[in-house]
């Protein structure tokens, strides 16, 4: 299993393109990118978020991933379907906003947008699994698929990586769809796990210049752990990542249901090429917090005191705008715009977090039970 490592300290244009370089011309990498006429980066653009929030794959990485690309004879393309169910405008606004869309055109490379594009139906490799999966049509045209992740901590399953990035691949309403179909984390990552075999990208590149701790993939801290890594294997990719954020293989979902279908093995090591596997951070990353409970907290006291203890969704009314954008997303319609403030509607909610991480507020975010309880009780605004 070979991953290569490039630190690379900061989104400097001229330092991430040396560093491109150095990924690329890794003995396991280079010849699967010289000589391929047309290649499709599926970038990690989940929402309207500009670059320095740290929640999109960075565009001085696709811009420099174009560069080195398009000068070894490629036609490149760089696509996404960004999170929601409002379609091509928002995937649009989110490639613009992030600089996505401007990095490419800048690098000459053709800007695409999944939801746009006709859903090719795939066939799910796994019985149990939804059958067909339908991707976006770009995926499927012979190009050399690379996955550009960011590497992220995720309220759901543990940790965004190449395996969960290839979620994006599936248009919008498609994606909602699959949320309330397999509400349980478990069958939800087997279907994570189904779409990235059938994405199947040949290539995986990974933002970890800036990562995300906390309560990712939207609303975490940034840390900078000053890497680039690249692989083949999207598996062995989210194996890496895991040591970066110095996490046990076991803390990832995706993780644990890729083992058991024999797709990933932590007792096999992981071949470094080019710098040690190491970031700059010194500590584990903070876990989200819908983690928390069952890594953290003594086993007999969360048996005793779970129901106060566990995370719930709460809406700060002080900072949303009524938009509607968590409403239309939540898969379980477990949320509505009452007086011009989005409310949750708990006994409904399967805690997927989708209104967490979509909201462009902030204003969406998870809450200890106890702390909802002493708010709800004593007139606090947020609910």
């Amino acid at each position: 299993m070979d991953v290569a490592c490039v630190h690379c300290r900061d989104y400097d244009l001229g330092r991430v393109r040396d560093s491109v370089e150095r990924l690329l011309s890794s003995p396991f990498i280079a010849g699967r990118v010289q000589g391929r006429e047309e290649v499709l980066l599926k970038v990690n653009c989940l929402n309207p978020h500009p670059p320095e929030r740290g929640v999109t794959t960075h565009p001085a990485l696709v811009r420099a991933l174009c560069d080195a690309l398009r000068e070894r004879g490629a036609k490149v393309k760089v696509g996404d379907s960004a999170g929601g169910v409002r379609g091509k405008a928002h995937t649009a606004q989110a490639l613009k906003a992030s600089g996505l869309a401007q990095a490419a055109l800048e690098a000459g490379a053709e800007v695409v947008n999944f939801d746009a594009q006709k859903a090719v139906p795939v066939t799910n490799l796994r019985k149990e699994g939804p059958d067909p999966l339908y991707l976006a049509a770009s995926l499927r045209q012979g190009n050399l698929v690379i996955n550009v992740p960011k590497l992220k901590t995720h309220l759901f399953t543990g940790l965004s990586a190449a395996v969960k990035n290839c979620y994006g691949g599936l248009p919008g309403a498609y994606k909602h769809q699959l949320h309330r179909d397999y509400p349980e984390v478990s069958e939800f990552s087997d279907v994570l796990v189904d779409v990235c075999l059938a994405v199947a990208p040949e290539l995986c590149i990974m933002d970890a210049v800036w990562s995300m701790e906390g309560n990712g993939p939207a609303m975490g801290t940034l840390v900078n752990t000053g890497l680039l890594l690249a692989t083949t294997d999207p598996f062995v990719m989210d194996m890496a990542a895991c040591q970066v954020v110095r996490w046990p293989f076991d803390s990832v979902s995706t993780n644990r249901q890729a083992r058991r279908r024999g797709l990933m093995d932590e007792n096999q090591a992981i071949l470094v090429w080019g710098d040690p596997l190491q970031g700059q951070n010194q500590r584990p990353f903070r876990r989200p917090l819908s983690m928390s409970l069952t890594h953290r907290i003594p086993g007999w006291l969360l048996a005793v005191a779970f129901d106060w203890l566990q995370p719930t969704v709460v809406v700060d009314d002080e900072t949303c705008t009524g938009c509607g954008f968590c409403v239309d997303s939540c898969p379980a319609q477990a949320m509505s715009v009452k007086h011009g403030r989005a409310t949750v509607h708990r006994d409904r909610c399967i805690a997927c977090y989708c209104c967490v991480e979509l909201c462009r507020q902030q204003s969406v975010d998870l809450k200890r039970r106890y702390w909802v309880r002493w708010q709800e009780s004593y007139g606090g605004r947020t609910r």
